[in-house]
């Protein structure tokens, strides 16, 4: 429906942010690497497509090439998040939160370690968690919460430029 494809822009548009930060991976960035970037972009393309069932089973395999990175299950999260908004309904609101409780503590994990060179990225999917639970609460909870978590999501994207104030995006 016109309803359900507006408000998908939602999900779909900090998806996009996500995937063109992951397209400007430096060359031995040693976060990601290129393949692991191009399957994100594979996974952002089958989810605007609404190919959800697809999109799933490529965050899975995602996943399974390196269990401790938390992007995996934030793209999960994601694509599950795209999908119940197409649907209008939270059809699975437990295994959302799951995915991004997953994502949180793997980010958070790696944030553990001082010398990393992926903290100011650690920091980045932490806000883009706290955005897309905002997302999640302005759709089907509470004004209220989003907005806390929304300002949340805004002090995790500064803590990751005061780790690594080149990482602007």
């Amino acid at each position: 429906t016109g309803r359900a494809r507006g408000s998908r822009r939602e999900v779909l548009l900090p998806l996009l942010f996500a995937t063109l930060i992951l397209s400007r991976i430096a060359e031995g960035e040693p976060y990601l690497n290129q393949p692991r970037a191009d399957a994100l972009v594979t996974i952002q393309r089958l989810v605007f497509d609404d190919r959800f069932a697809e999109a799933d089973s490529a965050c899975q395999e995602f996943i399974a090439s390196d269990s401790s990175d938390p992007i995996g299950y934030f793209f999960q999260a994601v694509a599950l998040m795209a999908h119940m908004i197409d649907r209008e309904d939270p059809v699975a609101p437990a295994r959302y939160d799951s995915l991004l409780d997953r994502a949180d503590s793997l980010a958070l994990t790696r944030l553990a370690h001082p010398d990393s060179d992926a903290r100011s990225w650690m920091y980045l999917i932490r806000g883009h968690i706290k955005a897309y639970r905002s997302i999640y609460e302005s759709r089907f909870g509470s004004f209220t919460s989003a907005v806390r978590l929304g300002l949340g999501a805004k002090g995790e994207y500064l803590n990751g430029l005061r780790e690594d104030s080149t990482n602007l995006d």
